[in-house]
């Protein structure tokens, strides 16, 4: 399966709430947006920290204990509530098979921010973002020669449309660094994360964090001959993937995950 990759939106500052998701087109309404990558799992024994709870979790339906996290731009629209514009975006979850799509359920103008309705009843109700930027104009780069697709290393992966050239970036992803130390996190999440940054406890150790990665970034598959890599950009807090040598089209991106993923995380790597 092929999910539906962003052609006319992009990542950018907004005025409202820290960033969200822009037009870079005219949208027609009932245009597919996006089809995103989700998890889910259960907080009865493992509660999650407030970063993630407060901004970044999806419930849908009446449970309170089934939480989701939704990949590429899913997680980073913001809410129409509070800032005096009707939402503009709707979206339907496919939980068989793990995404949610979003569609225009209007006509969209280009440069318009996109809005959900975070209040809506099949969203249940995810909490506002309450962190305003001093704006700065910045929108997050992504690769028009990249797609998301099902892989035959796991799952689903990322994968090259066209003739990708070393050092080319792919994608500039939005993400959030994790209160819970990368340990004591559940482990469909630890699946997901990426042990960055590392701080230093009361004690002076060196302790791993996590951050969780938006856009495509936590979909790379992982391969020992990496054909791709990433860094952090600290002045922009963005991840950076880039090819690390010249990519055909058709080719599975992958990133290497390192070897103390097999210790913390438990799975075998190819």
């Amino acid at each position: 399966m092929k999910l539906t990759f962003p052609k006319k939106i992009e990542v950018r500052n907004s005025k409202l709430y820290g960033r969200g998701v822009f037009a870079k087109e005219n949208i027609m309404k009932g245009e597919v947006l996006e089809d995103c990558h989700v998890i889910s799992f259960n907080i009865t024994k493992h509660p999650l920290d407030e970063v993630i709870l407060n901004n970044y979790i999806y419930k849908f339906g009446n449970s309170s204990q089934d939480y989701n996290i939704v990949f590429g731009m899913g997680s980073i629209y913001n809410s129409s509530v509070g800032s005096q514009r009707k939402y503009n975006v709707e979206f339907s979850y496919n939980k068989e098979l793990s995404y949610v799509r979003f569609v225009a359920n209007r006509d969209i103008v280009k440069d318009e921010e996109l809005f959900l309705c975070y209040n809506s009843p099949t969203m249940a109700k995810k909490i506002e973002k309450k962190n305003k930027n001093n704006f700065q104009e910045m929108k997050l780069f992504l690769n028009s020669k990249i797609e998301v697709r099902d892989s035959n290393i796991a799952g689903r992966g990322v994968f090259a449309t066209e003739d990708i050239k070393f050092g080319e970036v792919l994608e500039e992803c939005h993400h959030a660094v994790l209160d819970l130390q990368f340990k004591k996190l559940q482990q469909k999440i630890k699946e997901y994360v990426f042990t960055w940054p590392y701080k230093k406890s009361e004690n002076d150790e060196r302790q791993s964090y996590s951050s969780l990665v938006f856009g495509t970034g936590s979909i790379y598959n992982h391969s020992k001959n990496n054909n791709a890599d990433w860094v952090v950009d600290k002045n922009r807090n963005v991840f950076c993937f880039f090819a690390k040598q010249n990519i055909k089209k058709g080719d599975e991106i992958c990133t290497n995950y390192g070897e103390g993923y097999i210790k913390y995380v438990g799975t075998e790597l190819k």
